[in-house]
């Protein structure tokens, strides 16, 4: 390799080279701020999770995951007198649902509506108020019903039943679930309740479940 230089001035007239790397040595390399490429690295990953969250959130509001309204149990809470108008008393049940929302955000449920039929002869219907459901939360819901308005056909066999101390009565149930614009229905057919009237404890034929169930947190 060849010497290149330059001249410089040095102490009295002598000249001094000082020499100069040719262009084929190696040039020291120019070193990387680890600090500056640290920020560039995690900007690059901010912007990657931020694109994949927007984009799971757009996915979700479109196409939202379906909430779960399941019947629980139905258990008979007490004959009432009602001296207002007859036949002077009514029946009282309670039907547990238990609602799960699997999404990250407050859905509505529209509403429940039960009704009771005992020997083809509907007896009462009841509807819980319509609410809303926290987000990735499942609750025990209590829909209260009052029997009072029998036909004369109803009120002898349920009285008939209520001798013997079993009621048996069918549930027929209908529920609404809403996401923004998503609408979910949901059906209880056929659910057959045997009610005994004298160990209210007693979980019913449809579920092994104690009645009320064991994560049912009464509304103060």
């Amino acid at each position: 390799m060849g010497w290149m230089g330059r001249r410089t001035a040095s102490d009295g007239n002598s000249a001094a080279y000082e020499r100069l790397p040719d262009d084929g040595e190696d040039r020291p390399a120019i070193r990387s701020q680890p600090g500056r490429s640290f920020v560039s690295t995690a900007k690059r990953y901010l912007v990657i999770i931020t694109v994949f969250a927007f984009v799971a959130l757009v996915i979700s509001v479109v196409v939202p995951k379906r909430p779960d309204v399941r019947y629980v149990c139905t258990m008979f809470d007490g004959v009432h007198l009602d001296r207002s108008h007859a036949p002077y008393f009514y029946v009282s049940f309670k039907t547990f649902a238990r609602v799960s929302n699997p999404n990250f955000y407050r859905i509505g449920l529209l509403q429940v509506d039960v009704d009771i039929v005992h020997w083809d002869d509907k007896i009462a219907q009841s509807s819980m108020e319509p609410r809303g459901f926290s987000a990735r939360s499942t609750s025990v819901e209590l829909i209260r019903t009052n029997a009072s308005d029998f036909s004369a056909s109803a009120l002898q066999s349920l009285w008939k039943d209520m001798q013997d101390g079993i009621v048996t009565i069918e549930l027929r149930g209908k529920a609404r679930a809403r996401v923004f614009a998503h609408e979910w229905r949901y059906t209880i057919a056929n659910e057959y309740v045997h009610l005994n009237l004298s160990s209210w404890d007693v979980p019913s034929s449809s579920t092994r479940e104690p009645c009320p169930p064991v994560d049912y947190k009464p509304t103060l």
